[in-house]
C-alpha cells in the first residue's frame, strides 16, 4: 500500500472518529437539556400549585373573618342543626338572602359527631352558599333550598339547590363568574371539591338547566 492510500485511511479514521466524539457529545447535551426542562417544568408546575392555593387562601379568608365575627358576637341564632357554625351560616346567609330578594327555605335535622374542622367546614358552606346567591343575581323568582339528610354512614349529609340561569353552563371542577373581580371568584366549587376530597368525603354536583344541584356528604 502506497503512502497515499495510507494517509486516506488516516483521514477517514480521524473523521470517523471526530463525528462519533461529536455525536456522543450531542447526546450528552441533548440529554442534559432534557434533565433541564423537565426540572423548569415541575418547578413552574409548584408555582402554579402555589399560585392556586394562595388564591384560594385570599377567596377564603373573607369569609372566615366574618363568621368568625359572628360566633365572637355571640348574638342569638336558632338552633336547626345543633351546630353553632353550620347554624349561623345558615342565619348569616339567609339573612344576606332575604336582603337580595332571594327565597330561601330550609330542612334540616340534628347533626352530631363531625368528623371535619370548624375551618373546612365555614369554607365549604359559605363558598356553596356565595355560588348559590351569585347563580341567583338577576333571575325572577330566585330560590335556594337547603337539605339536612339523615345518614347512617356520614355525620353530615347535605344538599343544596338553587334556581340558575339556562345560559350558564357547569363545569364540574369550576365555574365561570359572573363578577368583574375574576381575580377572587370562580373558585368556589374547586376549593369545595378539595376540602370534602381531602376530608374522606363525597360530592355531586349536577346541572339541570335551570337549577344547580350539590349534594355532599362527611
Amino acid at each position: 500500500m502506497d503512502i497515499g492510500n495510507i494517509i486516506i485511511i488516516i483521514v477517514l479514521v480521524l473523521v470517523i472518529v471526530s463525528q462519533f466524539v461529536q455525536m456522543k457529545r450531542t447526546k450528552e447535551i441533548n440529554e442534559r437539556l432534557k434533565k433541564i426542562v423537565s426540572h423548569s417544568n415541575e418547578q413552574y408546575q409548584d408555582v402554579v400549585e402555589i399560585n392556586k392555593n394562595l388564591k384560594h387562601i385570599r377567596h377564603d379568608i373573607n369569609k372566615q373573618k366574618a363568621i368568625a365575627r359572628e360566633i365572637e358576637e355571640g348574638k342569638p341564632v336558632e338552633s336547626k342543626t345543633g351546630v353553632e357554625v353550620i347554624d349561623r351560616i345558615l342565619h348569616f346567609k339567609g339573612y344576606e338572602m332575604l336582603e337580595k330578594g332571594i327565597r330561601f327555605s330550609v330542612e334540616t335535622i340534628s347533626v352530631t359527631d363531625l368528623n371535619i374542622g370548624q375551618g373546612a367546614l365555614i369554607s365549604i358552606l359559605t363558598n356553596i352558599f356565595d355560588n348559590a346567591i351569585e347563580a341567583c343575581e338577576g333571575l325572577n323568582n330566585p330560590w335556594i333550598s337547603c337539605v339536612v339528610i339523615a345518614d347512617n354512614e356520614y355525620s353530615l349529609h347535605m344538599k343544596v339547590e338553587n334556581s340558575k340561569s339556562n345560559q350558564i353552563k357547569l363545569n364540574p371542577n369550576y365555574i365561570e363568574t359572573t363578577k368583574q373581580d375574576k381575580e377572587l371568584h370562580g373558585y368556589g366549587v374547586e376549593i369545595i371539591r378539595e376540602l370534602i376530597e381531602k376530608n374522606k368525603g363525597k360530592l355531586t354536583i349536577e346541572d339541570k338547566g335551570d337549577v344547580f344541584s350539590l349534594e355532599f356528604m362527611l
